[in-house]
């Protein structure tokens, strides 16, 4: 019985589970532009550094965390991502910090929630 509980949690919690491809199906705007598709993937890389530090473990390298993080959430690092960059996108630093054109930005501003 405890055996059929522990794989049905572990099953629920697979299934609430959405990678950056996951968010990329979802925004096929965002992955057809390769500018704004970067920047998301860049900053999303960003946004799991405190998580980082939190998940890691003894011998386990910052990048295999990250990239374990990204697969197991990344959809949400990815939401975070559009908001970091919408908001540079509105503070005029965009161009200089993730190579973002005004169409760019205007794309990244529509899918800002």
């Amino acid at each position: 019985m405890r055996l059929l509980i522990g794989v049905l949690c572990f099953m629920s919690f697979s299934c609430l589970a959405q990678s950056l491809d996951d968010f990329f199906r979802d925004n096929p705007e965002l992955k057809s532009n390769p500018y704004t598709r970067s920047a998301i993937v860049s900053e999303a890389g960003v946004a799991t550094i405190n998580d980082v530090l939190l998940e890691k473990q003894p011998g386990e390298l910052s990048a295999q965390v990250m990239k374990r993080l990204l697969q197991e959430d990344g959809y949400n690092y990815a939401l975070v991502a559009v908001r970091q960059l919408s908001e540079l996108c509105r503070q005029g630093v965009a161009e200089s910090s993730s190579n973002l054109k005004n169409e760019d930005c205007k794309l990244i501003e529509k899918h800002s929630k």
